[in-house]
């Protein structure tokens, strides 16, 4: 190989390890996608609710409006992939509970710091109704919380124990 050309080659794979960003070794072993889950998320939001839920990636943390549920398109904020499948089964269950009891239900007039303002002050309510009727759900809860601190957006309720 000539001078020039090996420069070239050791410059060149110099300026693509600058230019490539690091991933966190873990990251694509723990994120889960709402493609994968999406058909047993339907039907646990339809067993929640005994509706046809349609569920549909969000930008964020989602919510819901009418009879759909919006979920991240792909979830890896929690340490673990049970924990990060968890926190979509958790969703759905809290989504569930938030429309049946009428909580945060979309409306064209409010912005989204608004709405979320609105899920925060009812997730006591929500959480301890949702613990009441699915004991199960605080434990996983609990943890989902402690793995999500500098992300609360994801988890409404940032509350301990849900008992108003």
């Amino acid at each position: 190989m000539e001078l020039d050309q090996l420069f070239f080659k050791k410059i060149s794979s110099l300026y693509r390890s600058f230019r490539t960003p690091k991933v966190d070794a873990g990251f694509e072993a723990r994120t889960v996608t709402l493609a994968e889950v999406k058909d047993r998320l339907c039907i646990l939001a339809k067993a929640l609710t005994g509706k046809s839920i349609e569920i549909t990636a969000a930008e964020q943390e989602g919510g819901w409006r009418d009879d759909v549920f919006f979920l991240p398109a792909s979830f890896a904020e929690a340490a673990t992939r049970e924990e990060n499948e968890n926190y979509y089964l958790f969703r759905v269950a809290y989504l569930a509970l938030q429309k049946d009891l009428g909580y945060n239900a979309f409306q064209q007039t409010i912005t989204l710091q608004q709405s979320r303002d609105n899920a925060q002050s009812s997730s006591r309510r929500v959480l301890k109704s949702l613990f009441e009727e699915y004991p199960a759900l605080e434990k996983i809860y609990l943890n989902l919380k402690n793995s999500l601190q500098e992300k609360p957006h994801y988890l409404w309720g940032q509350i301990g124990r849900a008992h108003v």
